[in-house]
């Protein structure tokens, strides 16, 4: 038996991840009309506001409301014993990582970008084959070449800019 690969989905532009660069360039050329996919492997909207940046800013503030509570005595507020849930604090954790979530998936959805969740990695010249997270093999995507504006035949910066992939990998 003889399986075919199906024709490669093209796309005007291919960003891999969808960090803070990849998702707001995506969300600006599916905006102006382009048609634009992004690849993320697991963190939709980078690893900021999942498990890094945001997740962590959000904890240590727990921790400085609670050093607040603590010294309010010096600056006149009085307080009995301050203790620290920290079920507390995880859920208002996870309760904002899942507000960031969903307003990346939202503004995926009212941009336009199609967002595809699986790895990439380029084959050819602007060539990406995706690994989708369920295991299945997707077809390989193209990124087309961009339309050239009227002034790209006088603009050197665009032609050696061209030449470069759509993204690099992580």
């Amino acid at each position: 038996m003889v399986t075919l690969m199906p024709q490669p989905e093209r796309f005007d532009i291919l960003v891999l991840g969808s960090g803070k660069s990849g998702k707001l360039l995506a969300w600006h050329m599916a905006q102006s009309g382009r048609r634009t996919a992004v690849v993320e492997r697991q963190w939709i909207g980078g690893s900021c506001p999942n498990i890094a940046c945001l997740p962590s800013k959000n904890e240590i503030w727990s921790a400085r409301v609670a050093h607040l509570a603590r010294e309010g005595a010096r600056f006149g507020v009085v307080t009995g014993n301050v203790t620290t849930d920290m079920a507390t604090v995880r859920q208002r954790k996870r309760d904002m990582v899942n507000r960031e979530i969903a307003a990346h998936l939202q503004n995926y959805k009212a941009t336009g970008a199609e967002l595809i969740m699986g790895t990439g990695r380029f084959v050819a010249p602007r060539t990406l084959e995706v690994q989708l997270n369920d295991g299945r093999d997707a077809s390989s995507v193209r990124r087309s070449p961009f339309s050239q504006p009227r002034n790209a035949r006088s603009n050197p910066a665009y032609s050696r800019s061209r030449s470069q992939p759509a993204a690099h990998p992580r």
